[in-house]
């Protein structure tokens, strides 16, 4: 037989083998999911991908001013706090996956089986990415200025925002 080098992975345990398996399970899901990196991201879809967290920042900013009494502006924690949370947020990411056309949307759809689930995932997390990377890059002052600069009609402006602040999108995208 093969001698084992210390104690092996179940060690120490001597009980229901299906019950170690549900602790390594849930040991395995605790494990948090690697960054994302710029490089990850197809390049074809960086532009489409600001674009989608520009609409969605505008979303979170425009439910903020309402809640705050719809006229006026946020005061600066405020819109931090919106911003920051909204990168954070899997729901408002959720749902996206490059569709028959090659072009990123919104699944009508619920997934169907475990590679669907997994590019729905993988895609949320990369929006999550471009949001950050997005604050960062422009900041949130910045961005909260373009979505209520002169003459703004309450929505950060896509072109700006994706090629001029965080270059995401080519000039003249």
């Amino acid at each position: 037989g093969i001698a084992a080098w210390g104690p092996g992975p179940a060690a120490g345990h001597d009980g229901d083998p299906m019950e170690l398996l549900e602790k390594v399970e849930r040991a395995m899901r605790a494990i948090p999911e690697p960054p994302v990196t710029l490089q990850q991201i197809p390049a074809e879809h960086r532009c489409e991908g600001c674009r989608l967290v520009s609409g969605a920042l505008s979303g979170v900013l425009q439910k903020a001013l309402l809640d705050a009494g719809g006229k006026g502006r946020l005061i600066e924690d405020v819109y931090v706090q919106v911003l920051s949370g909204a990168c954070k947020s899997d729901s408002l990411f959720s749902g996206y996956h490059v569709g028959p056309g090659g072009d990123l949307e919104k699944r009508t759809q619920p997934a169907d089986g475990e590679e669907q689930e997994q590019e729905l995932t993988t895609w949320r997390r990369r929006l999550q990415f471009i949001c950050t990377e997005v604050l960062r890059t422009a900041g949130e002052g910045e961005v909260y200025s373009l979505f209520v600069g002169p003459g703004s009609k309450k929505e950060i402006p896509v072109g700006r925002l994706c090629t001029r602040e965080v270059r995401m999108c080519p000039k003249g995208k």
